[in-house]
Parts: structure tokens; C-alpha cells; sequence
């Protein structure tokens, strides 16, 4: 065979091979699957998103321990995405970069290491402290027990818009009012009181159920002798009456004229010297402003920095009748008040707590005893609490506030209750108080029976055993309109109660406050 028909032949079949690996002709060349991330990679992604969701935690944290939690978490994620790095080839910047997250990780968990540590040492001083004080009101049988306790006989005994006194039994003490804001419970206002002296702090929270009351009366009797008292004789009729420029001024949010200045000043001025006259209302009451110029005197209204109107001249308001009706509000001049007295000095701290009246409130417990049916009392609660475990760091004290409902069955004689919703030092506290009664009856004549009722405290699934005890007072409407009330269910219940809690035969829990709550409509 010549050489040129074997080079034909050797390219004949070079094509064949060709043409049959393409499948049949095609020019197509086909794609590989993707293989994905290797296994190393993935050790590398998920280490990075742990890392993340580790970082978004911190801002979350708003306590110096949820904020040691987030750090430790971040400290943990960056050490596994270190070592998965190193193990997996990832880039030497990258590792240092989780080194550094890492270190500055563990930096911020040893500052509030020490800071968490600190503030347990002084909570759980705080808590022996005031574990030790409350003590002093209830012992292991339930039974108050405060004869040790330099407020025994603490009791609240009025009010002011400035001060609460007290009375320790012996003297008595003024606390004054402080701008510290306390949160209502349910309708019940707070205010906070604190008096410093010789070594001798006192404090006092005090909640009151204090309203303030809208009714309709005649303009004589608001702004007359027994209102206001700016209504005035005029100067030329000792029978004609009228409010002069000055009481106009220190009421000005109730002037309004139709000719009075709408900013700035305006001059209100007669070419012949007469009487100017402006017609308006005062207070809602229709009637006529006057104002006599005299000399170069003029007659000017002004719009104050408040959008208020203020005179200047001579002027006077006279209603068109002195029987118009106008709203008035007044506050409560008698209601109900509940809290807790604390005094600490070098040697230790003592607890008080009170329910009682400020101004005559009727009492209703005749009421109660005698009628039928049910009713509900809503409102709240307020103490003082320590629980001190010694033997661990899990010790808090402080104040708590908490929810409060009590259920009256007055066919039989009997209230009973629940203290739930407990918030102390800002946060959530899983408890709750059973106010209960025992066997017999306890509504009475005489009040709330403190004999055979008991508290139960429990902390999240777990119940102590009854261990405190609570009483209190049925009342009826704040104010003299009471006396009106009878056949009716009271319309309130403020009382003072204790509660222990126990684990293993250790007293750990200890609490005092008082209640107030009213009838659910």
C-alpha cells in the first residue's frame, strides 16, 4: 500500500474516533456538574454565621449580665471560626481578624466579669441586710412578729402636697416629697418621699387612689366667698359684682374677647374718653370686659408667651348672669393611700408597711358583712423584699410592685386573692402571692380577719408552703357622699400583707407590703 493511502486511512479513522466521542456529530461540548462548597468551606461559612449571630445578640443585652453572656458567646464563635480557618487554608488576614474579634471578646468578659462580680457582692450584702430586717415582721409560724423592729408601731398619719408623716410609735416623722418618678399601679398614683438625718435615712413610697373630680356649679359660687373669692363690689354699686384686672391676669387661660389682641399688643382707645367695652367670656361665662381710660392711661390687651390673654389698664369683667353654670375641678379631699415605710441606719434596716386613709373615707366592713353575692377588686401592690441564699449567688432585694385581684364572696363571708405581674429592680420576677382564707369566714364587722389567713408564695412552677399572713379594710367612696352608700358592695379594699419562702428548710425569701384595689364595675 503507498504511504498516501495509509495517511487517507489514519485520518479516516481519526475522524470516526472523533465524530463517535461527540455523540453522533454534535459540536456541543457538555459541562461538568458543580461539585460545591468543599467540606472545609462549609466548616469555614458556618463558623462565619455563628460568629454574626453571636454579634447580633449584643445588642439585645441591657444588663451587665446579659451583656457577659453576649461577649462569651462572641468570644466562643470567634474562636471556632479561628480554628476552622486555620484548619481549612482560609487567608492569614481573615484568622487574624477572628483573633482580634476574639481577644477584644475577651477583654470585655473579664471587665464585667468583675463588674457582675461586684454588683453580686453588694446585692447579696443588700440582701442579708434587708432579709434581716424583714424578719423582724413575720416569723416561721406566719404570725407577725415585729416586736425588734425600731417601726413596730409605724404607721402612716397624713399627706401633704409637700411631705407623709409618720409615727414610729413614739414620734413623729416628716418625710419629705422628692422628684422621683414612680410608676401608678393599676389607678393607684405614686409618690416618693426621703428624709436624711444624723446617720438616719427614711423613705417612704406611698400609693393613693386620689382623684380629680369635675362637676358643674353656678360662676357665683366658683369665683365668690366660697370659690375663688375674686368676685368683687364694683367701686360706685356695692351690689353690682365683678372681677378686677389683677384676678383677670392671674387667671388669663380664662379670658376670652372677641376684640382682644390675637398677638402682640393691641390698645383699645375711645376718641371721646368713654368706658371701652369688649364683649367675651370668662371661663366659658358670657359677660362684658370694661375699661375706662383715664388720662394717659390706656386700655391694652396682649397675647402673654403662653397664647394667654393679659390687661393692662383698668379693666373688669362682669358675667351676663351670675347663675350661668361653669365645670370646676377639685381634688379628692379624702381617699385611700397604701405603701411601705423603710429606715436604715449604720446598724441595719427596718420595714414598715401601712394601709390606711387621708382625709375621712367611710369604712365598709358592716356593709360587706351583710350583704349577698360576689364582686372583683382590682389594683395593686407594693413591698419590700430579700431573697439571701447564703450558700450561692443567686441573692436579690429590693422594692417590688405587683398586680392584685381579690375575689369577695359576701353570701359567705369570704375574700381571697392573688398578687401576680411582680416587677423588682426592673425586671420581671416569675412569683406570685395567694392571698388565702382559711376555713372560717373572714370578712367581719371589724374588717378583714388576719386569724387563719395565709400567704402562699410561689417562685415560677414551685409553691412554698403557707407561710405569711394578710388583712385589710373593706372602704366606700372617697369623699362625704359615702354616708349615702348602704345595701351596695364597698367600692374598695386596701390591706398589708407578709410572705416567706423556704427551700430545703433554708428561710430564703422573705417580703412585706400592702394593697389597694378596687371594685371592677
Amino acid at each position: 500500500m503507498k504511504s498516501t493511502d495509509k495517511f487517507v486511512l489514519v485520518l479516516v479513522a481519526s475522524l470516526a474516533l472523533l465524530l463517535a466521542g461527540c455523540g453522533g456529530g454534535s459540536s456541543t461540548p457538555t459541562t461538568p456538574p458543580d461539585p460545591g462548597p468543599t467540606a472545609g468551606e462549609m466548616a469555614i461559612m458556618q463558623a462565619e454565621t455563628a460568629l454574626t449571630n453571636a454579634e447580633a445578640g449584643l445588642s439585645s443585652a441591657t444588663t451587665d449580665a446579659a451583656m457577659l453572656a453576649a461577649y462569651r458567646a462572641i468570644q466562643g464563635a470567634a474562636d471556632n471560626l479561628v480554628t476552622a480557618l486555620s484548619t481549612h487554608g482560609g487567608a492569614a488576614a481573615d484568622i487574624a481578624a477572628a483573633a482580634r474579634k476574639s481577644e477584644s471578646a475577651k477583654n470585655m468578659v473579664n471587665d464585667l466579669m468583675e463588674k457582675v462580680t461586684e454588683a453580686n457582692k453588694a446585692m447579696m450584702a443588700m440582701a442579708m441586710k434587708l432579709h434581716a430586717g424583714l424578719s423582724d415582721n413575720v416569723d416561721d409560724s406566719g404570725a407577725d412578729d415585729d416586736a425588734n423592729t425600731a417601726l413596730a408601731s409605724g404607721d402612716f398619719t397624713s399627706v401633704s402636697s409637700s411631705a407623709v408623716t409618720m409615727t414610729d410609735g413614739t414620734n413623729a416623722v416628716e418625710v419629705t416629697k422628692t422628684d422621683t418618678t414612680v410608676p401608678s399601679i393599676a389607678d393607684w398614683a405614686g409618690s416618693d418621699y426621703v428624709e436624711s438625718e444624723s446617720g438616719t435615712t427614711d423613705h417612704v413610697v406611698l400609693y393613693s387612689n386620689q382623684r380629680t373630680q369635675t362637676k358643674s356649679v353656678k360662676f357665683s359660687e366658683k369665683f365668690g366667698v366660697d370659690g375663688l373669692n375674686i368676685l368683687t363690689p364694683t367701686a360706685t354699686n356695692s351690689m353690682k359684682f365683678e372681677i378686677v384686672e389683677a384676678s383677670l391676669n392671674a387667671n388669663s387661660q380664662l379670658v376670652k374677647g372677641d376684640d382682644f389682641a390675637t398677638s402682640g399688643t393691641k390698645e383699645h382707645t375711645e376718641s371721646d374718653g368713654d368706658e371701652e367695652s369688649v364683649t367675651g367670656t370668662f371661663d366659658g361665662v358670657s359677660g362684658t370686659y370694661s375699661c375706662t381710660q383715664s388720662g394717659a392711661t390706656t386700655c391694652d390687651s396682649e397675647v402673654n408667651a403662653n397664647g394667654n390673654i393679659t390687661l393692662a389698664g383698668s379693666w373688669s369683667f362682669v358675667p351676663d348672669s351670675f347663675d350661668s353654670m361653669t365645670m370646676t375641678q377639685t381634688m379628692d379631699a379624702a381617699y385611700l393611700v397604701f405603701g411601705l415605710w423603710s429606715r436604715e441606719t449604720s446598724a441595719g434596716v427596718d420595714v414598715a408597711t401601712f394601709a390606711g386613709t387621708s382625709g375621712t373615707v367611710q369604712l365598709g366592713n358592716d356593709a360587706a358583712d351583710d350583704i349577698n353575692g360576689t364582686a372583683t377588686y382590682k389594683g395593686g401592690a407594693a413591698g419590700k423584699y430579700a431573697v439571701y441564699n447564703p450558700l450561692g449567688d443567686n441573692s436579690s432585694a429590693g422594692a417590688f410592685t405587683a398586680n392584685a385581684t381579690l375575689t369577695a364572696n359576701f353570701t359567705d363571708d369570704k375574700i381571697s386573692g392573688e398578687l401576680t405581674d411582680f416587677m423588682a429592680n426592673g425586671e420581671s420576677m416569675d412569683w406570685a402571692v395567694s392571698l388565702d382564707v382559711g376555713d372560717a369566714a373572714n370578712i367581719a364587722t371589724g374588717g378583714i380577719s388576719g386569724a387563719g389567713n395565709t400567704t402562699t408564695w410561689s417562685m415560677g412552677e414551685t409553691s412554698d408552703d403557707p407561710r405569711g399572713t394578710w388583712s385589710g379594710n373593706f372602704y366606700k367612696s372617697n369623699g362625704a357622699a359615702a354616708t349615702e352608700e348602704t345595701e351596695q358592695a364597698p367600692t374598695a379594699v386596701t390591706g398589708e400583707f407578709t410572705a416567706m419562702y423556704e427551700v430545703g428548710g433554708l428561710n430564703i425569701g422573705q417580703m412585706a407590703g400592702a394593697f389597694g384595689v378596687e371594685l371592677e364595675e
